[in-house]
């Protein structure tokens, strides 16, 4: 299975690209830092290579917290940003979401996009300010299954999930997917290589990310692994990106500065 192209069907999600104070604009794109928090046991990890097995408590020069509370309020101070990108990884690997993530939002009055590892969606709970991620390494479609398909349903067999967000999942530049899924039925669109999550090594979306642009002009595109330095942001920005996840490069003490 992979992902369903139709280019009859205009993409739409500039509602949902609201530039931040710190975004870089240039070429009429705002690249915009979502900062991520990965999140197992209750404490937030450090996420290497997608080899979740593996991942250790953070160690971060942004604090000495390992609460997910508390790493999220120090990224999101750091880059001024109004979105994160959090990983529920006891959803994603056991089937056993952490529902007290679903308040951070609220707490840090910021829009969550929340990974659960959702099969279905009706496994999703919504909350205010939570965008929930449809990801193409677990979502499993089934007749009459519902994603945001912008107000357009499939079917009355699932709830809607308005807002939602796909993610497409590679790993080493291959697709991971159980399921067909159209680009243009979501406003915002995830390319993620998990392989290149934590290892500094560069992005490795870029040819994913240049197809994806051509093919909807319009789609609020983000992208997230290895980003290392703002010369990284730059290229991206340069392809018609909207935003990048970053982690480890905040917790390394990287800076991003915008630009004038």
């Amino acid at each position: 299975m992979g992902i369903f192209y139709d280019s009859n069907i205009p993409a739409t999600g500039e509602a949902f690209c609201s530039a931040g104070p710190r975004c870089i604009c240039a070429g009429g794109f705002g690249l915009r830092i979502i900062p991520v928090i990965d999140v197992m046991d209750g404490i937030v990890v450090r996420a290497v290579a997608g080899r979740r097995e593996h991942y250790l408590p953070l160690r971060s020069r942004l604090t000495r917290s390992v609460e997910p509370i508390d790493v999220a309020r120090a990224l999101l101070d750091a880059t001024g940003a109004k979105e994160i990108y959090v990983a529920d990884l006891d959803g994603l690997m056991r089937g056993e979401p952490d529902e007290r993530l679903l308040d951070l939002a609220e707490r840090l009055n910021v829009e969550v996009w929340l990974d659960v590892g959702l099969k279905c969606s009706g496994e999703w709970k919504p909350a205010a300010r939570v965008r929930p991620i449809v990801a193409t390494e677990t979502f499993e479609q089934m007749r009459g299954d519902s994603v945001p398909l912008l107000n357009r349903s499939q079917g009355d067999a699932a709830p809607p999930l308005p807002g939602a967000i796909l993610s497409l999942d590679y790993r080493d530049g291959r697709l991971i997917s159980n399921c067909e899924l159209n680009p243009a039925d979501f406003p915002t669109v995830i390319l993620l290589d998990t392989a290149a999550v934590g290892v500094n090594q560069g992005p490795r979306t870029i040819p994913q990310c240049i197809e994806l642009r051509q093919r909807y002009p319009h789609l609020d595109l983000v992208t997230g692994g290895g980003i290392r330095n703002a010369d990284d942001l730059h290229t991206l920005e340069a392809l018609g990106v909207n935003g990048v996840l970053i982690a480890s490069a905040l917790h390394d003490g990287i800076k991003f500065r915008p630009t004038p």
